[in-house]
């Protein structure tokens, strides 16, 4: 679910494509809008307000009234996206299921997948810390490109789990993680932190996570919540 500024909702959909809520009136945008896929697995707003899509048939943007490709190359424009983001310096980044994570600066195209370090092709989710590094969440842990050096976390340096499902950045600069297995990981610049069933959690599989205007961290399980 993605707010909008006019208080309408935006909702990504399993089967039914995205869903606009505003003023009790539901809008569905299909396949005739420009939306790729009816599976719909992420929603972002970017810098300049426009909303975009991820979808298991790629990445869409929209316009007012459609929803446009972005210049990708065709077989990344094509394949699944599974999340959404633009740094700070306005390069939109892209989670996919087959080609590791790629940038998009202006006309320029950047792939990161596993010839560049990645330690798999399958990413979730991207995030970026105040000092302009860009984390990458995958199947097989967590990467940090920092200057276009590949850095990867898994198991052997203190990650709980191998599988993560997103990585969210908070308002003062620490990483968090959602794990398949691990629980919550909490990484402060130095050490993995990791927050289990035993610890409150209602499971340590994670799906998702949020920072809420107060600060909050909202953490989505497969338990419910």
């Amino acid at each position: 679910v993605l707010p909008d500024g006019d208080s309408a909702l935006w909702v990504s959909t399993y089967g039914s494509g995205v869903l606009r809520l505003a003023g009790g009136a539901v809008t569905r945008y299909g396949a005739a809008e420009g939306v790729p896929d009816d599976v719909v697995w992420d929603l972002y707003r970017d810098h300049q307000a426009r909303v975009w899509l991820a979808s298991s048939s790629g990445a869409r943007v929209f316009d007012g009234q459609h929803w446009q490709a972005p210049a990708l190359p065709a077989d990344v424009a094509q394949g699944g996206v599974n999340a959404v983001f633009q740094a700070r310096n306005g390069t939109m980044w892209f989670a996919t299921s087959e080609h590791g994570a790629v940038s998009l600066d202006g006309t320029e195209v950047r792939r990161y997948s596993t010839a560049a370090g990645l330690p798999s092709a399958v990413t979730t989710s991207v995030a970026e810390t105040p000092d302009g590094a860009v984390w990458i969440a995958g199947a097989r842990g967590v990467s940090r490109i920092d200057k276009g050096v590949v850095t990867t976390f898994g198991p052997a340096d203190g990650l709980p789990a191998e599988r993560v499902l997103q990585v969210l950045v908070d308002r003062r600069g620490v990483v968090w993680m959602a794990t398949h297995g691990g629980g919550l990981v909490r990484y402060d610049g130095a050490r993995f932190t990791a927050f289990r069933r035993a610890d409150g959690l209602s499971s340590d599989y994670l799906i998702s996570l949020a920072e809420d205007r107060d600060g909050a961290l909202w953490v989505g399980t497969l338990a419910g919540g």
